[in-house]
C-alpha cells in the first residue's frame, strides 16, 4: 500500500468587479462557473447578516484566478449581466388593477 502526497497549487486570484449585494455577485459566480471559470464571492456584510453595510466596504467583490481574468470579463460582457442597469420602465404604459389584473382601461388614470 503505497501512501499518496498532498498537492496544493497556490491560486493568484483577482477582483473582477463588485456588486451592490450578495445576490448580484452569486448570480455572476453562478454563471462563470457554468463556463468552468471558478469564482468567489468576497463581501464584508457579517456572513449576509449585515447587508446595509456593503456599501460602506467596497460592494460584494467577485473574484477569479488571475489566468481567467480575461475570459471571465469576456463572459459577462458576452452575458450583459450589468443587473445594477436593468430599466424595468418599459412597464410604465400598463396600469395596475387592484382588482387583480394590469388592464388598462380609460379610467386607469383616476382610479386613484
Amino acid at each position: 500500500m503505497t501512501q499518496g502526497k498532498a498537492v496544493f497549487v497556490m491560486v493568484k486570484w483577482v477582483f473582477l468587479r463588485s456588486y451592490n449585494n450578495r445576490l448580484e455577485a452569486e448570480l455572476a459566480q453562478g454563471l462563470l462557473e457554468g463556463y468552468d471559470i471558478t469564482a468567489n464571492v468576497v463581501a464584508d456584510d457579517y456572513g449576509g447578516m449585515g447587508p446595509h453595510l456593503l456599501p460602506a466596504t467596497g460592494g460584494a467583490k467577485l473574484m477569479v484566478p488571475a489566468e481567467d481574468l480575461a475570459r471571465a470579463t469576456e463572459f459577462l460582457k458576452d452575458a450583459d449581466l450589468d443587473i445594477d442597469d436593468y430599466d424595468d420602465d418599459d412597464d410604465e404604459d400598463e396600469a395596475y388593477d387592484a382588482g387583480g389584473g394590469n388592464e388598462k382601461d380609460d379610467d386607469s388614470e383616476n382610479r386613484w
